[in-house]
């Protein structure tokens, strides 16, 4: 198969994989919204957003520079990728560990605090997910991550409708955000192995140049989290947890809308990184335009038709509890 035919083929399968579960979190979002209400939901949004600082402080730059390393010519991608999977491991236990520490000195409700404990380890493995996440967009075979990101939806989903019924409260739900992505973590683990014996290996040499890397890119990762997640950090210290749920709210469809440009993204990036070393300038600039093509297609539909039908889309996903004045926060 062709490369463009490739790339056409594994952006199609998470497509429809992120079709399904984009319906899928919605459906989530909006059970969650209308069972904790605004405060409930607000504590919910505080917890996830506190530990997506500590997140991108263990990952700071790994997921991105995955493919793009083991794309290079004559790279050796077993032992590059049982250092990276090793050196993100270290780090996310290491700052994940942090976080249910640090939460503590923060005037949070306990029920926050307990929260911030108990997902840290969600993110503990999502955090593991996203160096073979790494493997598989270099492969070209994303069938793996579509699936395992359905499977993971469906019983987070599961999980909320479990707690809504028997009225189990918001850290039942932050459990099932736990379970769900445990059983991600185990579909992705399990499929690498078919390609690549995966264990636990310390080249310092190998992670220096990584860290080398990658500290480029998480330093504008941080950046970029401080510039999109700060606004709804400082609310929830200066305003009531009923504010931060109607603002968070508003936010949830946001991160569905910016979903797909993301994908789209870490497709392009080994191909990118492939011509780059081979020092192949000409298809280096070809598909970056045609990427960046595709990009401005995506970009204005989504912010002209987000803005148009902001308020009937919130009354819709979050119910008639949230504010109907309540609008999509692009600006």
């Amino acid at each position: 198969m062709k490369l463009s035919a490739q790339v056409a083929y594994n952006t199609m399968i998470q497509i429809i994989g992120k079709v399904i579960s984009t319906i899928l979190g919605l459906v989530a979002i909006a059970i969650m919204a209308r069972y904790l209400r605004e405060t409930g939901f607000g504590q919910y949004t505080t917890i996830i957003t506190f530990l997506s600082f500590f997140g991108i402080m263990a990952d700071f730059g790994l997921t991105l520079i995955t493919s793009q390393m083991m794309s290079q010519p004559q790279a050796n991608q077993e032992k590059l990728l049982n250092n990276l999977f090793s050196l993100r491991l270290v780090s996310a236990i290491i700052f994940l560990g942090l976080a249910p520490l640090i939460v503590f000195f923060f005037p949070y409700a306990m029920i926050i605090k307990v929260g911030v404990t108990i997902t840290s380890l969600s993110f503990f493995f999502i955090a593991l997910n996203q160096i073979l996440v790494g493997f598989f967009q270099k492969k070209l075979i994303m069938i793996v991550v579509s699936a395992a990101e359905v499977v993971s939806r469906m019983i987070l989903l599961g999980g909320i409708i479990l707690a809504a019924w028997q009225n189990l409260g918001l850290l039942s739900i932050m459990i099932a955000t736990v379970i769900s992505s445990v059983v991600s973590f185990i579909m992705h683990y399990s499929f690498a192995r078919r390609f690549i014996r995966i264990k636990w290996q310390i080249d310092l040499t190998v992670w220096r140049e990584i860290i080398k890397k990658s500290w480029p890119l998480g330093l504008t990762i941080v950046f970029n989290l401080i510039y999109l997640r700060a606004d709804i950090l400082i609310l929830s210290l200066l305003k009531s947890q009923n504010e931060v749920g109607v603002y968070g709210a508003a936010y949830k469809i946001i991160d569905v809308l910016t979903a797909l440009p993301f994908m789209f993204a870490g497709l392009i990036l080994p191909i990118l990184s492939l011509a780059f070393a081979s020092r192949d300038t000409d298809r280096f600039n070809r598909v970056l335009q045609k990427a960046l093509n595709v990009m401005f297609m995506l970009a204005a539909p989504l912010i002209i038709g987000a803005e148009l039908v902001a308020e009937p889309l919130m009354v819709l996903v979050a119910g008639k509890n949230f504010p109907s004045h309540v609008t999509l926060p692009f600006f």
